[in-house]
């Protein structure tokens, strides 16, 4: 007899805990509580599980996660470009400089015509690396964040997603 009763407890708290709905607690604006699963509109909702989020404040989370991933993205292809403009703009210095050198000693300048000919484009040399340093410095927190919120997966997990939806559609 009390291998039966046993029996149907565990039996009771397997199916309960089976079944078991997410509720929120509610709160109107008039302080009025009250205990659903589905999250009223207009009412302040909180997940009697712990969580904070309802499904909505989830979904809409998940979409703030897409835009900050599209924004990290769209940041680091314009931190790219910076690079790679003032990266060009390096050569082309170095260039000027090469010719510079060339002139002195093809007119046997002294070293210090030499110098003051290069001052110009060493300045703005030191500054131009001084900028791509912080671009490669800015470059590598975008990475960080890009890392820390997981946006490749995410785009991998969505065109997984997108190219099963396009199968289905195709079988319909």
């Amino acid at each position: 007899m009390k291998q039966v009763f046993l029996i149907l407890c565990l039996l009771f708290v397997f199916l309960t805990t089976a079944n078991a709905e997410e509720f929120y607690k509610c709160t109107d604006s008039n302080g009025s509580t009250l205990i659903t699963s589905i999250p009223q509109d207009g009412m302040k909702c909180v997940s009697t599980d712990g969580s904070k989020e309802t499904p909505k404040q989830k979904i809409s989370s998940s979409k703030d996660v897409l835009k900050t991933c599209d924004n990290l993205s769209a940041d680091l292809e314009d931190t790219n470009n910076e690079i790679h403009v003032l990266e060009n703009n390096s050569s082309e210095l170095k260039r000027d400089q090469l010719d510079i050198k060339e002139k002195s000693l093809a007119n046997n300048w002294s070293r210090n015509r030499e110098l003051n000919e290069l001052k110009p484009s060493n300045d703005e040399l030191y500054k131009i690396n001084k900028e791509i340093s912080l671009l490669y410095q800015k470059r590598s927190l975008i990475f960080s964040d890009i890392k820390s919120y997981k946006c490749n997966e995410l785009k991998n997990d969505l065109s997984k997603l997108n190219q099963k939806n396009n199968n289905v559609n195709k079988g319909f």
